[in-house]
C-alpha cells in the first residue's frame, strides 16, 4: 500500500512540475525520486522481482490515467510542424531496411556468441541475457542506423527511422499486438465459451494418478505424458499423451477429447501468426525486434519527452489529438512495451538462436544446447517397466512446500526404466511461472531445476512468459495488460494514420490500411461467433484488402466507419450467440463485450462529428 501511495505522490509531483514550467526540473527530480523510492516497497509487499514489475506497471497505469483526467479540450488547431522529417517513404528506404535485416541478424547473433563464449557469469546466465537483451538491442540498432536519414538533424533522422521501420512492420506488428491483447484473456474467454464443462480448482494426487494412467492406456506407449493441473485461472485438467489430448474431471476420469477453444486460436495467432514450425515463431520474434527499434527511435525522436508528458489536446484538430495520444501512450507505456518487445523477441527467436549456438559451440548438438535452458529430462527411452505412480511425488511436493500450487505434472519416457517425473509448482510472490521438482523412476526426489531459486539466468528465463502474458498478478493485472495491449494496437494503427495524413498520401495505401486496422478486429469477432479457423481469418483479411485496393472511389473514412460498425455489431452479437449455445445467464464477459462495442460506437460517433473526416 505504501509503495502505491509513493508512486502516486511521484506522479502528482511530475504533473505539478508540468503545470509549473518555472519549477519544472525540481518537480521532475522529486517525482522520479519518489517513484524510485517506491519500488523497494513494492518488492517488500509482493516479492523482489514480482514487486518491481508491479511497481513499474503501476507507474505506467497511473501516468496514463493522469493524462486522461487532465487532457484539454481547448488545444491549438494547428498541427505541430515536423520540420520536413516525415517525407514519403520510398521503396529505396524499404529496400535498405530489408537488406539490413539479415545483416542485423548476423551482427546480433555474432555478438551473442561472443558473449556466451567469453562473457561473465554461468553459461545459462550468458545464454539468457544474450538472447533476451543483446540480440534484440543490437539488431534493433542496426535497423535504426540503416533507416535513419543521416543528412538531417538527429531528431529528424530518428523520426525518419521511426517512420520507415513502422511502415515496414505495420500490418504484421498490428496483428501481433491486437491478438496479444486478446490472448492475455484467452483462458478467461475459453472458460466463458466452455461454461458447460466441469470447473474445479483442486485435484487430489490420487485423481491425478488415475487421469495419467487412463491416458497412458488409451494412447498406447506415448513418448511423454503431460498434465495441466487445475488453477483459479484454468479450473480444469487437460492430459496430453503424444498427439492426443483429453479433459479430465476432478476424480481423474477422462471426459473425452479436449475441445479447441477460441482462446487457443487467438493465442496461436499471436505467437506464430498460424504459420507452422519455427518459421512462424521466428516471424513473430522479428516483430519484437521491429517493436524494439520503434520504441528506441520514438523516444529519441521526442526531445520534449518530459515537458510534454501529460499533454493531450483532445479538442479542435483530430490530427493534433491523434498525435498527442500516440505520443502519450507510447511514452508512458514504453517500460511495459519494451518488456513485451524484448520478451516477445526472446520467445520467438530463442529456438533459432539456440540452433546457431548449437552449431557454433556444441558441435551441432541441439539437445545439449536446449538442455542448458530447459534442464535434463532423463533418458528418452528404456526397457519396459510399470508406469510410475504420480501420487508419491505429489505428496512429497505437498510436504516439502505446502504453500506451492501444483501447475503441471510430466512423465518423460513413461512406462520404461528411463521414466522420470517432473512436477512444476507456482511459488508464492515470485515472478517465475514455476519451479520444477524432479523425481526418478522410483519416485525418489532428485532435486530442483532452479527456476525460482537457482542461477539468475534461469530465474529470468522462467519469468519471461509471465512478464509477456501478464500472468503474475491475477485477473486485475491481466485486465490491465489487455487495456495496454489495446493501447499498443492504437499506437500502431495511429502511427500509420498520422503518416498517411501528414504526407497526404492517397490511393490504395490510404484505402487498404483501414482494412487492416478495423478489418482484423471484425474478423476476430467473426471467428469467435462462427468458427475459429485460420482460413476464415486470413482468407477474410485477404479478401478485404484485395477489394479495398481495387475500389478507387471508396473513401478511407467511410471504409473505416463501415468496418468499425461491423466490429461493434459482431461484438454485440457474441453474448446473444453464447446464450443461445449454452443457455446460460449473462456474465461479466458479456458485459465486457458490450462495453467494448459501446466504446467503438462512441468512437465512430466522434469520427463522424469531426471535420477531419472530409480531409481523408
Amino acid at each position: 500500500m505504501l509503495g502505491g501511495l509513493l508512486s502516486l505522490a511521484g506522479l502528482v509531483a511530475l504533473w505539478r512540475s508540468w503545470l509549473r514550467p518555472r519549477r519544472f526540473w525540481p518537480g521532475l527530480a522529486l517525482g522520479w525520486g519518489l517513484i524510485c523510492a517506491a519500488l523497494p516497497l513494492w518488492g517488500i509487499q509482493f516479492g523482489a522481482d514480482r514487486g518491481a514489475a508491479m511497481g513499474l506497471f503501476a507507474v505506467s497505469t497511473l501516468g496514463l490515467l493522469v493524462v486522461g483526467l487532465t487532457s484539454r479540450r481547448d488545444g491549438p488547431l494547428e498541427a505541430p510542424s515536423t520540420g520536413g522529417a516525415l517525407p514519403h517513404v520510398t521503396w529505396r528506404w524499404l529496400t535498405v531496411l530489408l537488406l539490413a535485416g539479415p545483416g542485423g541478424f548476423a551482427l546480433s547473433t555474432g555478438a551473442e556468441l561472443l558473449f556466451v563464449a567469453h562473457g561473465p557469469g554461468t553459461e545459462v546466465d550468458r545464454i539468457v541475457f544474450g538472447i533476451l537483451f543483446l540480440v534484440p538491442l543490437v539488431w534493433a540498432l542496426v535497423l535504426i542506423a540503416a533507416s535513419a536519414d543521416w543528412r538531417r538533424r538527429f531528431v529528424a533522422a530518428m523520426l525518419h527511422s521511426h517512420s520507415v521501420v513502422g511502415l515496414a512492420f505495420s500490418a504484421v506488428l498490428y496483428w501481433v499486438c491486437l491478438s496479444g491483447a486478446v490472448a492475455v484473456l484467452a483462458d478467461d474467454i475459453d472458460r466463458w465459451d466452455q461454461s458447460d464443462l466441469p470447473s474445479y480448482e483442486r485435484m487430489a494426487p490420487e485423481a491425478v494418478e488415475r487421469a495419467s494412467r487412463a491416458a497412458y492406456d488409451l494412447a498406447k506407449a506415448p513418448p511423454r505424458l503431460f498434465l495441466v493441473l487445475p488453477t483459479p485461472t484454468t479450473p480444469h485438467t487437460v492430459v496430453l499423451a503424444g498427439e492426443d489430448k483429453w479433459r479430465a474431471d476432478s476424480d481423474g476420469a477422462l471426459l473425452g477429447p479436449a475441445p479447441e477453444g477460441w482462446g487457443e486460436f487467438v493465442t496461436d495467432l499471436h505467437v506464430r501468426l498460424h504459420v507452422p514450425g519455427i518459421w512462424g515463431y521466428s516471424l513473430v520474434g522479428l516483430t519484437g525486434i521491429g517493436m524494439t527499434a520503434l520504441i528506441i527511435s520514438g523516444l529519441l525522436a521526442h526531445p520534449r519527452i518530459f515537458r510534454d508528458a501529460f499533454r493531450w489536446r483532445r479538442g479542435g484538430n483530430l490530427r493534433v489529438s491523434q498525435a498527442d495520444l500516440h505520443n502519450r501512450i507510447g511514452v508512458w507505456g514504453s517500460p511495459l512495451f519494451l518488456a513485451l518487445a524484448l520478451t516477445g523477441a526472446f520467445l520467438g527467436l530463442a529456438q533459432l538462436v539456440i540452433i546457431v549456438n548449437a552449431q557454433a559451440l556444441h558441435g551441432g548438438d541441439r539437445a545439449a544446447a536446449m538442455q542448458l535452458l530447459y534442464g535434463d529430462t532423463g533418458p528418452a527411452s528404456g526397457d519396459p517397466a510399470p508406469l510410475v505412480d504420480l501420487t508419491g511425488p505429489l505428496r512429497q511436493l505437498e510436504a516439502m512446500h505446502p504453500d506451492y500450487r501444483p501447475l503441471y505434472a510430466e512423465i518423460s519416457a513413461p512406462g520404461t526404466t528411463g521414466q522420470r517425473v517432473h512436477l512444476y509448482a507456482v511459488p508464492p510472490d515470485r515472478l517465475a511461472y514455476g519451479e520444477r521438482f524432479d523425481f526418478d523412476a522410483d519416485t525418489k526426489f532428485a532435486g530442483v531445476l532452479g527456476m525460482a531459486s537457482g542461477e539468475i539466468g534461469r530465474q529470468v528465463f522462467a519469468s519471461v512468459y509471465p512478464v509477456h502474458f501478464g500472468t503474475f498478478g491475477g485477473l486485475p493485472v491481466r485486465l490491465l495488460y489487455f487495456l495496454f495491449g489495446i493501447g499498443l494496437s492504437v499506437v500502431c494503427a495511429g502511427g500509420v494514420d498520422i503518416w498517411l495524413t501528414r504526407t497526404r498520401i492517397s490511393g490504395w495505401p490510404a484505402r487498404v490500411w483501414p482494412g487492416v486496422a478495423w478489418g482484423s478486429p471484425a474478423l476476430l469477432a467473426l471467428t469467435a461467433a462462427t468458427i475459429a479457423s485460420p482460413a476464415l481469418f486470413w482468407g477474410g483479411q485477404a479478401l478485404i484488402l484485395g477489394v479495398l485496393a481495387m475500389k478507387k472511389g471508396w473513401s478511407p473514412a467511410k471504409i473505416r466507419a463501415v468496418l468499425q460498425g461491423a466490429t461493434a455489431v459482431l461484438l454485440i452479437a457474441l453474448p446473444v450467440i453464447h446464450a443461445i449455445r449454452h443457455g446460460v445467464a449473462p456474465s461479466l464477459v458479456d458485459v465486457g463485450l458490450l462495453a467494448i462495442a459501446s466504446s467503438i460506437l462512441s468512437g465512430l460517433r466522434v469520427l463522424f462529428q469531426s471535420r477531419e473526416i472530409v480531409t481523408e
